[in-house]
């Protein structure tokens, strides 16, 4: 059987989607199923994914170590042949082979039918709003109710996100694809997105989709996620903070460089030392200054200052955020809200941050 150089990249990026669960087999052991001429490669954990290639392997269901065979494919960039004798899967790729141990799982592998999901077009402000509010949304499995992002449709679209430490909303500006439905979609899910050439979202209750050429990516966020999900404390807070004095604005391409900039200065400092502070100095200018126990940083920095004043920016928390708008020549608008809180809106986005981590 082979598989093409651009099948197996597809099936690379596929398979890595899913993160391996300690006790979870399904999570680390890749599933094949080999029936009706073809192979159905499994992963199943956070979220689950499965991918077909024609075949002609005997039929069989096997399952092989993600950490032998993910390492041999990533190491060529050409097409590989592919054979089962002997409970051993023969690969090779030019002059390189391996043979690798099969076996034979006594675990389940999630499948899906997506006849019955219903299906909603990923606009580019959609996949826009969805991957960059994902920035500030909770990988932590202790915080269930926030590993996603939650969106509300109605006469327009709002989303959140937030991770304890930042609360983010944004505004969609575009017509809403949906109306009067909320979602929590899961973050593994977004990472797909933003991976995958993906031109639908597809959705059954509180599963969602996304089928590409690769395959086909499918979870749930966790069940407090959809029941508990902070949006009334996130739309509240920010609503009341946008009343709070503008400091100064910047752009935020500019913004984004200098903290790029930092990040490289202080990449061996502990990350709860990450402290920038902007002082404003005059009407368009300011200093930004990190002071650790290892060393002091300055750096001027040209802005529109409405006030004189200072603010504090955990650059550990604001540098991600900053980061997806390395391009942008939108404004940030920096107001300090009180001693251990900064708001900034940038465009139709607008994130509450916390200066301690």
């Amino acid at each position: 059987m082979e598989v093409s150089a651009e099948q197996v990249k597809s099936l690379r990026q596929l398979l890595a989607l899913v993160s391996p669960q300690p006790g979870v087999p399904s999570s680390t052991f890749i599933g094949l199923r080999i029936q009706k001429k073809e192979v159905l490669f499994s992963l199943s954990s956070m979220v689950s994914v499965q991918a077909k290639i024609a075949s002609d392997l005997p039929d069989g269901f096997w399952a092989i170590d993600r950490r032998i065979l993910l390492p041999f494919l990533e190491s060529t960039d050409a097409a590989v042949v592919l054979s089962i004798k002997d409970e051993t899967l023969h690969v090779q790729s030019g002059r390189r082979k391996a043979n690798l141990k099969l076996v034979q799982p006594n675990w389940t592998y999630n499948s899906i039918d997506l006849t019955k999901f219903k299906r909603f077009p990923i606009t580019e402000a959609l996949h826009e709003m969805l991957t960059q509010v994902r920035v500030c949304a909770s990988d932590d499995p202790v915080l269930p109710e926030v590993n996603c992002v939650h969106i509300e449709f109605g006469k327009r679209e709002y989303f959140f996100s937030t991770n304890d430490l930042i609360l983010c909303m944004a505004v969609g500006v575009s017509k809403p694809i949906a109306e009067n439905i909320s979602w929590s979609v899961p973050i593994h899910l977004i990472d797909a997105v933003a991976q995958l050439s993906a031109n639908e979202i597809l959705v059954n209750g509180r599963v969602m989709a996304v089928s590409t050429e690769a395959g086909t990516v499918w979870g749930a966020a966790p069940e407090k996620s959809w029941d508990s999900f902070p949006k009334k404390r996130i739309k509240d807070l920010i609503v009341k903070m946008r009343k709070a004095p503008l400091l100064f604005s910047v752009k935020a391409s500019v913004l984004s460089e200098v903290c790029q900039r930092f990040q490289r200065y202080l990449s061996y400092i502990p990350k709860n030392e990450w402290v920038l502070k902007v002082e404003t100095l005059s009407d368009t200018k300011a200093k930004v200054t990190s002071t650790s126990s290892y060393a002091t940083f300055t750096e001027g920095l040209i802005i529109e200052s409405n006030a004189m004043g200072s603010t504090e920016l955990n650059l550990a928390l604001v540098g991600p955020v900053l980061t997806m708008l390395t391009n942008s020549d939108v404004d940030v608008l920096v107001s300090q809200v009180q001693d251990h809180l900064c708001f900034i809106s940038i465009g139709a986005y607008q994130f509450l941050i916390s200066q301690r981590v």
